[in-house]
């Protein structure tokens, strides 16, 4: 038993490093050959590796993968080892579990589960080391020690381990298991090594993938246009792989077309050749894949040699020496091209099923780049159809996309317009009218002596303002003649009641009557005389300040006043839109609502509520036109009568449906009627 590294010789120790850091074939064979070393290193009776999986209830627990010195070794996918040839096997399914959770080696009694190192000696040890992970660098970097207490491997917080090793013992002493637990941790510590080759090799092959794409894209970006790209690409190509001829094709409307031959600036489409080259490109189209012409063995590459070649055969017919190869060229989860190349057998550097894989690798990088460059070529409405073509192609499939897709959007369409309800609008001119106005005339014939202050259209004035005066000249001296006569008529009356005589009594008293009524008729005309203002509002017509001192006849309109804070506006509705429901009443009636937009304004709505329909239509242009007058619920400052507005109203929900065929309908109603 191997207890201290002092007892190690050299020469084993070197033949036990040798077999680890020798390169394993795959990751099993690298497990067994750990595990065994270790075991063996260890003088352990027996050596699990447990890995963490859930549960049947879904909790996380430690099954083991596999087992030494045991024959039932089996992929993880089996199930791994049976848990019946463990060596108690609840006591390391649990200190698996611990290293597993905690990331640190540990060491438990076969009595217990907390480190035995105080008190009677243990019957054994199970040593539990934490396999390396990402977040640890190791499994020995953060181990417990069997002097480390628990307290302080939990202060390390250390990150969950991908598994465990842990080795079955005699009972040891504490020097011993810390020399064992040291060499076990020393040991694991070759896993990196193993990952490392693993991936040193893939990095290679990337890496040489990578740098044949990166000198092909730098290619390709030269070129000017597309056609160009694809020329230099397969000269590329052609001069890299020792190929006789590399062509590449497009596909369009699921087929292959060449459009660059490697060493051919112009080609013949309609040539045998030709024909024959987009027939192989368009076998490997059909099967997505690589096609390679001889066909290795199914053993050799299980795709290539199950391939289906017949074009491919035709291809090469002219020459048994000629190897055939086609190779996808994929973008987007599609197939946007093949590339296809001829080469000689004896070449050397042709393509051959080892290094098929690598090209397709490289042809994956480089498509997306040439399907950008093929865009950028197309012209505006055709880059804007592709856009279309590709954003739906997985929506409805990659087969005649555009016709599904202008399927679906009217189908879609229509459900949406049946579906669909929205307030029926009736649209119509309109024109502002104030809610109230007074038209002021000329009270009398007489000639204009002076305007008031406010005598102007848009001032504002006030119920009594003065704003007319006329001259009163004449009307004083008829009015001081008339009383003249008055007083003449009073005294012969009063002279004739004296000399009893009652007919000259009679006749002076009508003559006193007849001025009488003439003194009345000169004392109107003079209160009239001064026109006043009959409401509060705005004077909206009207200038006489060319008038002064001129004369008008009685009945001549002088002024226009109306308050602009209440506002009408008059809609001309055409007679089709006087809607009637099921029932014949009109959908548009006193107290439906709509907005109006003038055209001063166009970008403000203001809401109307319906007062009244004018019953007796108006001709125009044709039409019959009824007035709708409707009250401006909140006008604004700035509105003015006689401003034309775009008037909106209301005439119930419909479906989208019903408001766009509805004048169509009603015309051809009256046609088949």
């Amino acid at each position: 038993m191997i207890t201290d590294v002092k007892e190690v010789s050299a020469a084993p120790w070197q033949r036990l490093v040798a077999e680890l850091a020798s390169p394993a074939p795959d990751d099993r064979v690298f497990l067994d050959r750990l595990l065994r070393v270790i075991g063996q290193v260890a003088a352990a009776r027996q050596a699990v590796v447990f890995v963490p999986m859930s549960g049947e209830r879904g909790e996380l627990v430690a099954r083991p993968l596999a087992v030494w010195p045991a024959p039932s070794v089996e992929g993880a996918g089996g199930g791994g080892a049976q848990p019946s040839a463990i060596l108690h096997s609840e006591d390391a399914a649990r200190a698996a579990y611990a290293a597993i959770e905690s990331g640190a080696s540990r060491v438990f009694n076969l009595t217990g589960d907390s480190p035995g190192y105080e008190g009677a000696p243990p019957a054994g040890h199970i040593l539990a080391v934490a396999l390396p992970s990402e977040q640890t660098g190791g499994g020995g970097a953060g181990a417990q020690s069997p002097a480390q207490s628990p307290a302080a491997a939990q202060q390390q917080k250390l990150a969950p381990s991908p598994g465990a090793i842990c080795l079955l013992v005699e009972a040891r002493s504490r020097p011993a298991l810390q020399s064992s637990l040291a060499m076990v941790e020393v040991l694991v510590g070759y896993i990196h090594l193993h990952a490392a080759r693993g991936q040193i090799k893939r990095a290679l092959s990337t890496a040489a993938a990578a740098d044949s794409a990166a000198k092909l894209l730098g290619i390709v970006n030269d070129a000017r246009t597309f056609k160009g790209a694809c020329i230099q690409l397969v000269n590329d190509l052609a001069r890299r792989f020792g190929a006789d001829r590399v062509a590449l094709s497009w596909v369009k409307n699921e087929a292959c077309k060449v459009v660059a031959i490697s060493d051919t600036e112009n080609f013949n489409r309609q040539t045998a050749m030709i024909k024959r080259l987009e027939a192989a490109m368009d076998e490997c189209l059909d099967q997505d894949h690589a096609v390679m012409y001889p066909a290795p063995s199914a053993e050799t590459d299980a795709v290539l040699g199950r391939a289906i070649v017949y074009c491919h055969r035709e291809l090469g017919t002219a020459d048994q020496h000629l190897r055939v190869c086609s190779v996808p060229l994929r973008h987007n989860d599609q197939t946007v091209g093949v590339i296809t190349f001829e080469t000689k057998a004896s070449t050397t550097t042709g393509i051959d099923p080892s290094v098929v894989e690598r090209v397709q690798a490289v042809m994956d990088l480089v498509a997306p780049v040439l399907s950008v460059r093929r865009r950028d070529d197309l012209p505006w409405a055709l880059r804007t159809l592709e856009s279309a073509r590709t954003g739906g192609a997985w929506l409805v499939g990659p087969r005649h996309t555009l016709w599904k897709l202008a399927a679906l959007v009217l189908m879609t369409a229509l459900i949406a317009c049946a579906v669909i309800h929205t307030t029926h609008r009736v649209g119509a001119l309109a024109e502002l009218r104030p809610v109230e106005k007074r038209i002021i005339a000329a009270p009398l014939d007489g000639v204009i002596r002076a305007l008031g202050p406010g005598a102007k259209a848009g001032e504002q004035v006030k119920a009594g303002d003065v704003l007319v005066e006329f001259d009163t000249a004449e009307l004083k001296l008829q009015l001081q003649d008339a009383l003249s006569r008055l007083s003449q008529a009073e005294k012969s009356r009063a002279q004739a009641m004296k000399d009893a005589k009652p007919s000259e009594a009679a006749r002076a008293q009508a003559q006193g009557e007849a001025a009488q009524a003439q003194i009345e008729l000169y004392r109107s005309r003079l209160e009239r005389a001064t026109v006043i203002a009959p409401i509060d509002g705005t004077v909206i017509t009207g200038n006489l300040t060319d008038k002064i001192g001129a004369s008008v006849k009685l009945g001549d309109e002088l002024f226009q006043i109306a308050p602009l804070d209440r506002m009408l506006a008059v809609v001309r509705l055409d007679e089709s839109d006087l809607l009637l429901d099921a029932e014949g009443k009109p959908l548009i009636a006193p107290g439906s609502k709509g907005t109006i937009a003038t055209r001063s304004s166009p970008g403000a709505g203001f809401s109307v509520t319906v007062q009244r329909i004018v019953p007796m239509a108006q001709a125009s242009d044709g039409k019959n036109l009824f007035e709708v007058w409707t009250s401006v619920d909140q006008p604004a400052a700035w509105m003015r009568p006689g401003m034309e507005a775009v008037a909106r109203l209301d005439s119930g929900n419909r479906s989208l449906m019903w408001i766009g065929t509805r004048k169509v309908v009603d015309a051809v109603r009256l046609w088949w009627w």
